[in-house]
């Protein structure tokens, strides 16, 4: 989210809209993606990227990560303690056979979700990665 991104770089929302402008009319972007004459521009320069990653995390205010009656998919998810991409959590989803977006680790209480979500991590990264 793109509010989210400007929270994230300590940039208003006017400023984001206006370097996206003039992005765009240099040609170097059509919507959010890379053009070929941006992708020119990009490839000798030094200039790092925002990437957005999750994390598997227990909600706030909703206590430890792991209790005594956390599932396995829960357990496993917190234990790894990593990041993840959006296409890597869709092949979760894949493999598990129902949207782990969606459903996470279960039900909790009378919701058809657990107490983790995925929490959004943006990353700083070489543009050329």
């Amino acid at each position: 989210n793109l509010l989210a991104l400007c929270d994230e770089l300590s940039i208003s929302k006017d400023r984001l809209d206006k370097s996206l402008e003039i992005l765009k009319e240099n040609g170097y972007i059509k919507g959010f993606d890379v053009t070929k004459a941006g992708k020119n521009l990009l490839q000798n320069t030094n200039i790092q990227v925002v990437r957005t990653y999750y994390r598997y995390t227990v909600k706030p205010g909703l206590g430890d990560p792991i209790i005594p009656t956390s599932r396995k998919f829960c357990i496993q998810m917190i234990t790894e303690n990593r990041i993840y991409t959006k296409k890597e959590i869709d092949m979760i989803s894949a493999r598990a056979g129902l949207d782990v977006w969606l459903y996470r680790g279960g039900w909790y209480k009378n919701y058809p979700w657990c107490r983790h979500y995925w929490h959004q991590v943006f990353v700083l990264e070489p543009i050329n990665k």
